[in-house]
């Protein structure tokens, strides 16, 4: 690879992971989906006509196709058979609701194609990061009942939103669920980058994962801290090998556990337009400043006295660890008298007492879902049609309006009900082989793999948008290289 080549690798990579996420044009929210579209398409555009400029100069084509790659092309194919005999033409071409027709299908598979050309460096943490420190800066002060950037209209604030519009927005990417899409992204890379660096100066991913873990919690988005906690939670499994490894991973731990303590510490009330801050201090938050504690200790000792140790028995330990934690969840939750929220919810369809209603009515949207699959199961729809066959809406009174909140389903609210909907078997097999060949194929999965995991459980309960779906293209196309 010439250093024109790297040179321009590396622009897009920084401006896709370090100026993409916080992109914003003036109308803030109003507009945020279209700002987004517009950054990524020029974005990758450009570098696809730079690259091709390059090539045909130093006359010679580089460009290997991975397993990975031949699935995403099968991808493609699908979406444009069912965009062929879709009942919804204009819908297919425009992508009504969510704007992911085929164009934007295309141009994800372009991302993944300009990633898989470029491979993973780990210096691409490094905008990353940065974006990461702008996105929840933004974000903290939007919880502090502040409006940089003039992203929510005048007098429209955080606390407010939901009351205004059909869901809060956060930082520099749009509602929180989507918000939460970047950081179940941002998150685990940054954890495994940590864990398997050897040098001093990755531990400056510290501070910065405690900042964006402070802020998916505070959203409380249970998709998001579900996607970003089973990502790291294998991690912590694949990736401790050695005394040294072990010692990083309590230490991360020990942040992120921190950060949890500071969620619990501070407790908003607000009533419109005054915001109040409750400071909680009590024995569940010593016991949580002692959680931090006691791995940041441990670690120290594992640093200072290395040890060898057996990994497959230190992994089957903990895989045993965690079931156990996870068969003592379930009995708490199938012993819990809680009459409402997730832990009541949990236990009525554990119990087979499911109501559509629970999860915020996903599982009437679920069940919905799979009944217009079953109408044209082969080919789907058409990409992004799922907006134009729905028929649920939700309303909701607000107080600061005098008047109802309206919202219509424009999607499954999972991205794989989203895809049989649209596309049908024939677009979700390959969508998920693309995904199985790049989580399973290597012995020693980069950083970037375990990102890209975290992007694809929070995807069980929310949706692909343009806004965050070019993550999980980019590090799709970043994991599908053989080496770094």
């Amino acid at each position: 690879m010439t250093k024109a080549e790297k040179v321009l690798n590396d622009i897009y990579i920084w401006l896709m992971l370090g100026v993409f996420p916080l992109f914003v044009l003036p109308g803030g929210y109003t507009n945020i989906t279209n700002t987004k579209y517009l950054f990524f398409a020029c974005a990758t555009a450009a570098f696809c006509i730079a690259n091709l400029i390059l090539q045909v100069v130093q006359k010679r084509w580089r460009f290997r196709l991975s397993p990975t790659h031949w699935a995403v092309l099968a991808f493609l194919a699908a979406a444009v058979l069912s965009a062929v005999f879709s009942d919804y033409p204009v819908s297919t071409l425009m992508g009504m609701g969510r704007s992911e027709g085929l164009p934007t299908l295309g141009l994800y598979v372009l991302v993944f194609l300009c990633a898989g050309s470029i491979g993973y460096k780990r210096s691409y943490i490094v905008p990353l990061c940065l974006s990461s420190v702008g996105f929840s800066s933004v974000a903290l002060m939007q919880f502090m009942d502040k409006n940089p950037l003039g992203l929510y209209p005048a007098e429209y604030y955080y606390y407010a939103a939901q009351d205004i519009y059909t869901a809060r927005f956060v930082g520099t990417l749009g509602n929180e669920g989507i918000a939460c899409a970047f950081m179940c992204v941002a998150l685990p890379f940054m954890f495994a980058y940590f864990v398997t660096s050897k040098t001093k100066r990755s531990a400056l991913t510290l501070p910065v994962m405690a900042l964006l873990f402070f802020v998916l919690l505070y959203t409380g988005v249970l998709g998001g801290i579900l996607g970003a906690a089973a990502a790291i939670a294998l991690a912590c499994v694949m990736l401790f090998t050695s005394s040294r490894r072990l010692s990083r991973i309590l230490l991360a731990l020990s942040c992120l556990t921190l950060s949890a303590a500071a969620k619990y510490l501070i407790v908003p009330h607000y009533s419109y337009p005054e915001l109040n801050i409750e400071i909680r201090v009590n024995i569940v938050f010593v016991f949580i400043l002692i959680a931090a504690a006691v791995p940041a200790v441990c670690a120290l000792l594992f640093h200072l006295c290395p040890f060898r140790l057996n990994v497959s028995r230190t992994r089957g330990v903990l895989l045993l660890l965690g079931a156990t934690a996870l068969i003592l969840a379930l009995l708490f939750v199938l012993g819990s008298d809680a009459s409402e929220g997730f832990v009541y919810e949990l236990r009525e369809v554990l119990s087979g007492n499911i109501n559509e209603e629970f999860g915020s009515s996903r599982i009437k949207i679920w069940s919905r879902s799979l009944r217009l699959f079953l109408e044209q199961p082969v080919l789907g729809s058409g990409p992004n049609t799922v907006f134009e066959r729905m028929d649920i809406t939700f309303s909701r009174f607000s107080p600061i309006k005098g008047d109802y909140v309206y919202t219509s389903v424009d999607n499954a609210h999972n991205e794989y009900l989203n895809l049989l909907v649209n596309l049908g078997v024939l677009g979700l097999v390959p969508f998920v082989a693309a995904q199985v060949i790049t989580l399973t194929g290597k012995k020693k999965p980069k950083p970037c793999v375990y990102g890209l995991l975290g992007y694809i459980v929070q995807s069980m309960f929310l949706f692909s948008i343009c806004i965050t779906a070019p993550y999980y293209w980019l590090l799709l196309g970043m994991c599908s290289t053989k080496s770094e």
